[in-house]
């Protein structure tokens, strides 16, 4: 599981640009919510809210885990390698989307919008945030906000098929978008600067891409591990 777990950080990293853009504006609600002399407790909540938004990834892992262990049809996807090409597929996808190049998640993005719309009224009458407690609520309600890398990775966990796999796979994802979002504020001039770079783009795009291809292109074995780590 360690070489599935690193993949997930370094997509959650490389795509981390994609989430400041996505996720930034409630970093800086958590941020301007407090004086800036407040820097002990402007730490704490933005680990508050980053807290909740992993604790819901990691549900939805769960489920996602539980429902591909559940599938009639999953013992027929391994042993033709099928949930090895789906998420295979996705990576491309995700690359593709997060390089720029054609906006092929946004049907999924608007899909999920639908629930965020309902979702959403929630999460902003907690704002002005004032306290750790708000601040991990409101993470827990913006990690259902609807993203293309946050879907991609539920198929991928969907494919794993085990609830606790699942749900650390959505875990160590969410964890590896940590730096970038933890670096708002503070650094977020340069922020701005690397969402446009499009080299830096390009780069994380074809990282993602290559993983998928390997996926894709690596033969085929006798027995597909869920775990995608054989």
């Amino acid at each position: 599981m360690e070489i599935t777990l690193l993949s997930a950080f370094l997509v959650g990293f490389l795509g981390s640009t994609h989430c400041a853009g996505m996720c930034g504006g409630i970093v800086f609600a958590l941020q301007g919510s407090l004086k800036v002399s407040q820097l002990q407790s402007t730490v704490i909540m933005m680990l508050a809210y980053h807290i909740g938004r992993l604790t819901t990834y990691s549900l939805i892992g769960g489920i996602v885990g539980w429902l591909g262990q559940s599938l009639p049809v999953y013992e027929m996807a391994v042993d033709i390698q099928l949930g090895r090409w789906l998420v295979g597929l996705f990576m491309v996808a995700l690359g593709v989307y997060l390089a720029g190049w054609f906006p092929i998640l946004q049907p999924l993005e608007q899909l999920g919008s639908k629930l965020w719309l309902k979702i959403q009224p929630i999460g902003k009458k907690l704002l002005p945030i004032q306290s750790s407690t708000q601040a991990y609520i409101a993470g827990l309600i913006w990690g259902w906000l609807p993203c293309g890398m946050v879907y991609s990775m539920v198929v991928w966990a969907l494919v794993v098929a085990s609830p606790m796999q699942s749900a650390l796979l959505m875990l160590v994802f969410g964890a590896g978008t940590l730096p970038m979002l933890f670096a708002i504020g503070s650094f977020s001039h340069y922020l701005r600067r690397l969402q446009t770079n499009a080299g830096f783009r390009y780069f994380a795009g074809m990282m993602i891409i290559g993983f998928g291809l390997s996926l894709l292109l690596l033969p085929a074995s006798s027995h597909y591990d869920p775990s995608l780590c054989q």
